[in-house]
């Protein structure tokens, strides 16, 4: 049975709203980057008392996942830059308000999940506010410098979370390329430990572990040869390349299954498997998404709804007390990886198989909202054009417009007793073709495919 929905309704014009996003995203040009100045007030060290309060913290639960600082270096840091210094240095004013930025926003975001909002989140505010300063005056932090290194890579973070994603790609382009100027890559001994991690940090890899480091080779594998708008590709040559990913996935996962569900005598944290095993579901279904939909779409679907129902176990297992870096990982990544899964959900619920059940639709349909609240949350404070203001308005959108299908589909429900497919028409036009119809074939224009997959 198709379900028609009039040309005034809601969920007509949220597929239009839709439609109107993914064309923006996919067309538009990033916006040329300025460094117009935020305000003319110098930028400034935060208050220590915050900072001594929570610099623990920042240490204990964040820093292991993204492993900047040496923790001795910045407590000397914070002496020298408080009692010693009558200027401080441009480079700790950065790192000092950074890491007291995320660890609040930490405690924050974590504190909504009882509703309860610590007095300490207004300082959010100004921290972000004192950090855009810093824009300012980008070029002093350029000078060859360790502590410049950690200033930029920062900064580059920030951006990310809150400031347009062209601010972030700028960045963090000289952060990486002020590392390796200064041979960090390089540097394997015990004296360049800080330099060691930092490195690391810079390509986005939270430990040096076979496991990741592997998998991080064949997700790029996935990106150069089945989505780098290659002009001259024929179907059946990305279809035999995905299959030899396929292949290659499968040993990976099977080389290294005692990571992704570690034992509880391993040093690998819950949390930790969980990342890479969301990780590995989008390199499945990126590649599934190159093979014809006959053979890949139950198998990409099993996948996407894997990733997602792994970030809900993230959060769904904090309880008040607990270490807030469960949902400081969750944040890490909505922000370091493409929200794939989601997406491919969504797609699925625009245009489901006949066997969906009424059950299977709702915990889709929750998912999704799921995610969307969680977004939400991620770009509290970030401007638009920034990633977490483009995860939020995607998510928004797609989880509002599944959400109106699955009511119109119980309205239904109630009124007949004829089996549902659970397919809406708009007038002879598919919601597929109507919505997002351009995402669904990556053979003829990858590099359309890409833009959505790769940078949302």
């Amino acid at each position: 049975m198709e379900v028609s929905f009039s040309p005034g309704s809601v969920l007509q014009a949220q597929l239009a709203s839709a439609c109107a996003l993914f064309q923006k995203l996919a067309t538009d040009k990033p916006p040329l980057l300025d460094f117009l100045q935020y305000d003319d007030q110098p930028s400034c060290l935060p208050p220590r008392a915050f900072l001594e309060a929570f610099i623990d913290t920042y240490f204990t639960e964040l820093s292991s996942l993204l492993p900047i600082y040496d923790r001795q270096s910045v407590q000397t840091a914070m002496r020298t830059q408080y009692e010693i210094l009558d200027v401080p240095d441009p480079a700790w004013i950065v790192s000092l308000n950074s890491i007291l930025l995320q660890t609040l926003e930490g405690k924050s975001t974590a504190a909504k999940k009882t509703g309860m909002i610590p007095l300490e989140a207004g300082l959010i505010t100004h921290l972000l506010q004192n950090i855009r300063r810093c824009f300012n005056n980008l070029q002093r932090l350029l000078e060859p410098r360790m502590a410049n290194v950690q200033a930029l890579l920062n900064l580059a973070l920030v951006a990310l979370r809150y400031f347009h994603f062209t601010l972030f790609e700028t960045v963090f382009t000289q952060a990486c390329e002020l590392a390796k100027s200064m041979g960090l890559h390089r540097s394997m001994g015990k004296p360049c430990a800080e330099g060691r991690n930092l490195f690391c940090s810079g390509i986005l890899l939270s430990d040096q572990s076979d496991a990741r480091i592997s998998l991080a080779r064949i997700h790029e594998r996935i990106s150069r040869s089945l989505y780098a708008g290659i002009p001259c590709v024929s179907r059946k040559c990305l279809r035999r390349r995905a299959y030899k990913l396929v292949r290659r996935l499968n040993d990976w996962t099977t080389q290294h299954s005692h990571i992704l569900y570690p034992p509880a005598s391993t040093t690998t944290t819950a949390q930790q498997a969980i990342e890479l095993r969301y990780a590995l579901c989008i390199c499945h279904v990126l590649v599934q998404r190159c093979i014809p939909a006959s053979e890949s779409r139950q198998i990409r679907l099993e996948h996407a709804r894997t990733g997602l129902q792994l970030l809900q176990e993230l959060c769904e297992g904090y309880h008040p007390g607990d270490s807030i870096s469960g949902f400081a990982i969750f944040e890490s990544i909505l922000l370091r990886y493409p929200i794939v899964p989601f997406l491919e959900v969504y797609i699925h619920l625009l245009n489901p198989e006949d066997n969906d059940s009424p059950a299977v639709v709702t915990s889709d349909v929750n998912a999704l909202v799921f995610f969307a609240t969680r977004a939400e949350c991620l770009a509290t404070n970030a401007c638009e054009g920034s990633l977490a203001d483009t995860v939020r308005s995607i998510s928004r959108l797609c989880s509002q417009i599944a959400t109106s299908i699955l009511q119109q589909n119980r309205r239904l429900q109630a009124q007949t007793t004829t089996p549902n497919n659970y397919c809406i028409d708009d007038g002879g036009i598919s919601v597929w073709d109507y919505d997002i119809g351009m995402m669904m074939d990556g053979h003829d224009n990858p590099t359309t495919l890409s833009a959505f997959l790769y940078t949302v």
